[in-house]
């Protein structure tokens, strides 16, 4: 996945700034649920990316004593991740 960079402004206002300025006519609504299902696909991407970062972290964590239970082979597993 690709590095994110911060933008300062809320999804919202450049989405209506693109709606207020473009010439849309008719097609705002389409534009907007567009917006939104860009939206729930990059949530779903993101949610993937943080799950797994979850999954991995797991045998590295200091504060968790559950990974010392882990067999060789599975920290072994985790430390080529």
């Amino acid at each position: 996945m690709n590095a994110r960079h911060f933008i300062p402004v809320r999804k919202i206002d450049v989405i209506e700034a693109l709606i207020t300025h473009g010439a849309l006519g008719a097609g705002r609504d389409n534009f907007r649920r567009f917006c939104q299902l860009l939206g729930a696909i990059a949530h779903y991407e993101y949610h993937e990316q943080l799950e797994r970062l979850h999954n991995d972290y797991f045998y590295f964590a200091p504060e968790s004593t559950t990974h010392a239970e882990a067999g060789a082979g599975t920290l072994k597993r985790a430390y080529r991740t």
